[in-house]
């Protein structure tokens, strides 16, 4: 079975339809991931993120690579671009594609992966948006 289906099925999945179930999302793609390996797992929930057809996954999504401490894995590519795809996310869709969660507990998440990327303190002024090296990788849509 192809990954990226086996990931969607994990994200589908009844039981984790509440915000509430990330850490349980999380728990199951850290076991497929010690089949398979992170960098296959983290390309699949990028493939996701870019494809607007499978917003409604974005948040669990996002949830994952919080959860799975993304900051901390060999990614399958650089960190900047991983900024700019979320940022391009929350602008697409501000609730990161899960309607009823509260918006600034969304951004929250969001802002939890990209200071860890980037080595910036929680409450740091830094603004993704406004940074070189994440611009160069913006995503038009």
């Amino acid at each position: 079975m192809q990954l990226q289906p086996q990931i969607l099925k994990i994200l589908s999945d009844p039981k984790f339809q509440d915000e509430t179930t990330e850490d349980v999302i999380s728990d199951a793609i850290i076991a497929l991931a010690e089949t398979v390996g992170w960098n296959p797992i983290v390309r699949v929930l990028i493939t996701i993120l870019l494809d607007v057809s499978l917003m409604h996954y974005w948040y669990d999504v996002v949830a994952c690579l919080f959860c799975c401490d993304c900051h901390q894995r060999d990614l399958p590519c650089e960190s900047n671009y991983l900024i700019a795809l979320l940022c391009d996310c929350l602008r697409i869709s501000p609730d990161l594609g899960k309607t009823g969660l509260d918006q600034d507990d969304v951004h929250n998440l969001v802002w939890s992966i990209v200071h860890q990327l980037k080595g910036v303190g929680y409450l740091a002024d830094y603004e993704p948006q406004s940074d070189p090296e994440v611009i160069q990788y913006q995503i038009i849509r």
